[in-house]
């Protein structure tokens, strides 16, 4: 931080009766009197008014030596005299030991340590090699503050078209002199690119902002998936390390690396500076205000005769006020250090806070002034709740509607592109999760198919976190989608819906789980374009039939959700909410003794992905393992948000021969029947509609792809049973996987060696017939199989 430039604190001590520091921004020193009697007061100003005090010791120096020691009677004495610096003057009339210890301070710091050993509280160093050597350092350092406000008749100090060149081209104006400003505020963790290993800093508005590597780097080096991810040539070189400004911005949509964040983050840091977006050119300028907010006594004195106030006791003329206005001020700063019509050098709301919490009192000099005036005219009066302070809050209130209409205009200018599943296959490959292109095809393909699909398999197989991966990719951000871990104790809907308070009907508990508030905001017509996914984590710890009844409901009735009877809304739950399009409910499966199963009325509403893990899998891992990095994944997708909702609200496709998945479907349709797992109208649709939905998502997959994923994660599913009443059903059903004239008990079902069932000629289904065989062979050795367990 910017106070690392001018350290006191090894200046002060327990004993010490007066502080000051270097404020993080603008080039202030905040410094306080002893605070005798518990009156402890604070006092800014800035680095060149100091500058300038120091300058004019130097210029009447005979005047000032002879009275290093500190008497106040001299020291006001000689400020009130030879200090041309207006603050500076008034402070030293009435704060004159804190003027002098903080001027005292200046010179020890710009020595050190040859003064160290000096009490900066009776005694200042008045040498003039010494006073020399202050005046050059403080001289610097106030010019390291000047990007500040300094930039005052230039219209435009950084532009550029690209998002990247000119994040870039603004971190340098701001940090060119100072990187370790930057660096300090930021968090740093290890990370990967190319198989190498660096440093990654993470400031608290932008993750992945800065790489430090410790040998130089080149393009190559810095990029992976044929994507440079930081600029090549290095920002910043300190001790044989080198610091890479990252290239992944955005220029539109709420992203972490976004214009939008880019744009908060400077005017929130840097008040007086403006970021637009004209056309196609990024803007950084200085903050071109209306002349109101130029002189807010002005705009404070049209404020006040308009409401008709005071317009008899200032004769009509707002100069007249404003002269008064002038005093008020000066007499403000003087016992403050704030000047309270400065803005944007102060912000409007640190204005108000001042302004709240000073008091103003007969030991101050504007409580002097308010002493002198009475009723309406007090200074009290004027600058306070109903006045000064009441017109700061509707310009703040008006600047917050500006900014938040700016903020919505640049959400609406989000540029959308078509939905491309491969960049997510990239993204997870370099976040450290490895799925199989197929497995990331079929759960995406699912979603899209209907919104609510189940991931089983074994625990730590990846279920929660591809569901996660998607869900943070294609969302802009985190409010749109809601992790759930699933209570062994849920017997109702109450933790997913809450519950209106029986103590007092006006008041609606919502989960504290967030899952209600997703509902809400995925609901609301400005989202409808988002896609927001509520992940339901081991959701069969308890009996899903039981807190799910309502979502199965309205799934397939279209009907909504009842909340509460009443015809207003409680706080902000409406009485009833629907299943809008772009909501999507992923659950986890897991499989053991605290588990339950599912019944056929869920299975039948879901697609079905089972999660493995075999021997070529763990090996990989084992030889390579990597920490998953989320960052990687964050609103990477977001662009695509809108076209993947209009691919899943899609009911109409071009028209495609399926009779062979429909005759196969009838002969699964027979076999399964047996057993009661026959499937109806509404799973013959849903298998069409995945078969289509797998076109869209790769229009290259084969039409044997296509059913096998459909028998697997449709109509397998339902089975289980007893080893009598299932085995012949799986032979027959295994038998209809596999090319004619093939022996599948022979060479499948009763094979005892390693079987290959992706790339065997004979294989027709190799996903359906795997899971066939292997919930055969648990028939035979258990006596009994159920599709989640084999």
């Amino acid at each position: 931080m910017k106070s690392n430039l001018l350290d006191f604190s090894k200046f002060e001590n327990s004993n010490s009766k007066f502080t000051a520091e270097l404020q993080e921004r603008g080039g202030n020193i905040t410094f306080s009197n002893s605070g005798k009697g518990g009156n402890k007061k604070f006092f800014n100003l800035s680095l060149e008014t100091f500058l300038n005090c120091l300058k004019d010791i130097k210029t009447h120096l005979s005047e000032f030596v002879g009275h290093e020691d500190y008497i106040e009677g001299e020291w006001r004495n000689l400020g009130s005299k030879y200090f041309n610096d207006g603050p500076a003057n008034a402070q030293i009339t009435v704060q004159t030991k804190p003027m002098f210890t903080t001027l005292s301070k200046i010179i020890m710091w710009a020595n050190a340590p040859t003064l160290d050993n000096i009490n900066p509280e009776q005694y200042i160093n008045l040498e003039l090699s010494n006073l020399d050597k202050a005046i050059t350092q403080l001289d610097e350092l106030t010019n390291k503050f000047k990007p500040d406000t300094a930039i005052e008749n230039e219209v435009t100090k950084v532009s550029s078209n690209s998002i990247r060149d000119f994040a870039l081209m603004v971190f340098e104006h701001f940090y060119s002199d100072n990187w370790d400003a930057l660096l300090n505020e930021s968090q740093t963790r290890e990370s990967t690119i190319s198989g190498k290993k660096y440093i990654i800093y993470d400031h608290e508005w932008f993750k992945n902002l800065i790489g430090k590597f410790d040998k130089p780097q080149n393009k190559e080096s810095l990029s992976s998936a044929n994507t440079i991810r930081f600029f090549e040539k290095p920002i910043y070189i300190n001790e044989e390390q080198y610091y890479y400004f990252t290239t992944q911005w955005n220029a539109n949509g709420e992203y972490n690396l976004s214009f939008i964040n880019l744009k908060n983050f400077i005017e929130s840091k840097f008040p007086s500076y403006i970021l637009t977006q004209e056309d196609k050119n990024f803007i950084l300028s200085p903050k071109e205000l209306t002349r109101k907010q130029e002189n807010l006594k002005e705009a404070f004195a049209d404020w006040l005769f308009n409401l008709g106030k005071y317009k008899r006791v200032y004769k009509n003329d707002p100069t007249v006020l404003i002269e008064k206005l002038n005093e008020f001020e000066k007499a403000y700063e003087n016992d403050f250090g704030i000047s309270i019509f400065s803005f944007p050098e102060f912000s409007l709301e640190t204005i108000i806070n001042e302004l709240e919490t000073n008091i103003i009192d007969v030991n101050t000099v504007i409580g002097d002034i308010d002493k002198r005036t009475v009723g309406n005219e007090s200074v009290k009066a004027i600058l306070g709740h109903n006045n000064y302070i009441k017109f700061l809050k509707e310009l703040l209130s008006k600047k917050h509607e500006q900014d938040l209409k700016s903020t919505n205009e640049n959400k609406e200018k989000i540029k959308q592109i078509d939905f491309d599943l491969s960049f997510f296959n990239v993204d997870c490959k370099n976040s450290g999760l490895n799925y199989k292109p197929e497995l990331i095809t079929r759960y995406v393909s699912s979603l899209v198919t209907k919104p609510f699909v189940l991931l089983s398999g074994l625990s730590g197989s990846g279920k929660t976190k591809l569901a996660q991966a998607f869900a943070q990719w294609i969302c802009e951000s985190e409010e749109q989608y809601c992790i759930v871990p699933v209570g062994a104790d849920w017997t109702n809907r109450e933790p997913l819906l809450g519950y209106v308070n029986a103590l007092n009907d006006d008041e609606y508990i919502l989960p504290e789980n967030g899952a209600l508030q997703l509902l809400i905001e995925a609901n609301k017509e400005e989202n409808k374009s988002k896609p927001y996914f509520l992940i339901l984590d081991e959701m069969n710890l308890s009996h899903v039939e039981r807190y799910f009844a309502d979502f199965l409901s309205v799934m397939e009735s279209n009907d909504k959700l009842k909340l509460h009877s009443s015809k207003n809304d409680k706080g902000i739950v409406p009485s009833s909410l629907g299943w809008p399009s772009n909501l999507f409910i992923v659950g986890t499966v897991n499989i053991d003794e605290t588990t339950y199963m599912f019944s056929p009325k869920v299975l039948d509403r879901a697609n079905v992905i089972e999660f493995r893990v075999n021997k070529k899998d763990i090996k990989a891992f084992l030889n390579a393992p990597k920490e998953i990095d989320f960052t990687n994944l964050n609103c990477n997708g977001a662009s695509m948000g809108e076209d993947f909702i209009t691919i899943a609200s899609n009911k109409e496709f071009p028209k495609t021969d399926t009779t062979k998945l429909n005759d196969k479907l009838v002969l699964f349709f027979e076999e399964l029947k047996k057993t009661g797992a026959e499937f109806g109208y509404r799973s013959a649709t849903e298998i069409h509609r995945l078969y289509n939905q797998l076109s869209t998502l790769e229009n290259a997959m084969q039409e044997d792809d296509k059913i096998d994923i459909a028998i697997m994660q449709k109509l397998l599913p339902k089975l289980h049973g007893s080893r009598r009443k299932l085995c012949p059903i799986l032979e027959v059903l295994a038998s209809l996987c596999v090319e004619e004239k093939t022996d599948v008990a022979k060479d499948f079902l009763n094979n005892k060696e390693t079987l290959v069932f992706k790339g065997n000629e004979k294989v027709l289904y190799p996903l359906s017939l795997e899971k066939i065989t292997r919930m055969y062979k648990g028939a035979i050795d258990n006596g009994f199989a159920s599709y989640a367990e084999a």
